[in-house]
């Protein structure tokens, strides 16, 4: 079951920014490292600390090893609900993130955990962004696929 790049892309109000084919490549990129290996700690520190392709130092990524300049696009990276690596500890990363970077204006979340009300906590965070251009594509990742989440921000 293979996602539609394209569509993700057109839900998330993005087909007409400059970097859609990035971030295509990008959500490709994820999903077809997917396929050898499992979704859990060890994949999203070699996420974060080696971007495939030549995205490294063109996106920010959480959680982040490196220390560096401001990107367009943000990829966070989450792990079950708690600890370090949890979503509502990854969401509180996005949300310094966006705070201080403004020239953020994509984020791609990714989660193997998802449940009604998940973003309650973040939603008024979220439509703040929103209303300022930055758009957002959630990611679930179930097995060795990503799935995409329509999650409506306003």
């Amino acid at each position: 079951m293979a996602i539609r790049i394209e569509d993700i892309i057109a839900f998330a109000g993005l087909e007409n920014r400059n970097n859609s084919q990035q971030l295509g490549e990008l959500i490709g990129c994820l999903e077809h490292q997917l396929f050898d290996v499992d979704y859990d700690v060890d994949f999203i520190k070699n996420c974060s600390d080696h971007l495939p392709g030549g995205f490294a130092g063109q996106i920010n990524v959480i959680p982040g090893t490196q220390e560096g300049s401001c990107c367009e696009t943000l990829l966070a990276l989450s792990k079950g609900t708690a600890g370090d690596l949890g979503f509502n500890g990854t969401m509180q990363k996005v949300r310094r993130h966006l705070l201080d970077c403004p020239i953020t204006k994509t984020v791609i979340v990714t989660s193997d955990h998802w449940k009604k009300g998940i973003l309650n906590d973040h939603l008024l965070d979220l439509q703040h962004h929103y209303m300022r251009g930055v758009r957002f594509i959630f990611l679930l990742v179930i097995g060795n696929y990503l799935v995409p989440l329509k999650v409506k921000i306003l």
